[in-house]
């Protein structure tokens, strides 16, 4: 979906609406009001609410969804630097977009959400697990894994870890004397990514199922 840089911008406000109070919380009417412009306005770059949680939903999915094809067609890395590559995304990506990460555990936790959200978080999860189970049975016919994990354990492993570190950022930046986002997302990647990177290499590498 190509979208103008007012489009962007009002998503962006909406977002981190979003985020805040719910999907359902957040009425056009407060996106107007954040973004500075009245609610026809709003209506004419999305037609509605839905349409515009649709927009945010497709262009925040579409980055992992192309990190995915990417990967699985690099023919230059080994199944091992996929998996790796695809998992420290995935958390990079929703550290980076914290507010987005927020609304998806809130879509996710609910027992019925409206199709056009489904859909499309349904469709990428599957295409994840396929992903990364590809990358695994590569790895383990190669020699290169001794273990096939599900490859739940995986996204359970990304997406639980960044949940913690994005739900407490609060706390962690206080324990780590840090003083804005940026600064916590770096510190992340210098001193948390190596020690989760490692764990993963070891589910893989060592079969203690054996």
């Amino acid at each position: 979906m190509a979208l103008s840089d007012k489009q962007k911008e009002i998503l962006l406000i909406a977002e981190e609406l979003f985020s805040q109070k719910g999907i359902d919380g957040t009425s056009i009417r407060e996106i107007s009001k954040a973004a500075g412009i009245n609610v026809a306005m709003v209506n004419y770059y999305f037609g509605s609410k839905s349409a515009m949680v649709s927009a945010l939903f497709e262009i925040r999915l579409t980055r992992t969804r192309e990190k995915l094809v990417t990967l699985t067609d690099d023919t230059n890395l080994n199944p091992m630097d996929k998996l790796l590559a695809f998992v420290e995304h995935m958390m990079a990506v929703q550290l980076q977009n914290a507010d987005f990460h927020i609304i998806l555990m809130n879509q996710l936790s609910k027992k019925e959400n409206a199709p056009e959200i489904t859909e499309g978080i349904t469709l990428l999860q599957r295409e994840i697990l396929q992903n990364i189970n590809g990358f695994i049975e590569e790895g383990y016919s190669s020699g290169l894994f001794q273990a096939k994990p599900d490859p739940i354990t995986f996204v359970i492993f990304a997406l639980g870890i960044i949940s913690y570190l994005i739900h407490h950022e609060r706390t962690l930046t206080n324990y780590w004397n840090i003083n804005n986002r940026e600064e916590y997302s770096e510190h992340i990647k210098l001193h948390v990514y190596p020690y989760l990177i490692q764990s993963f290499k070891s589910i893989l590498i060592y079969n203690e199922q054996k």
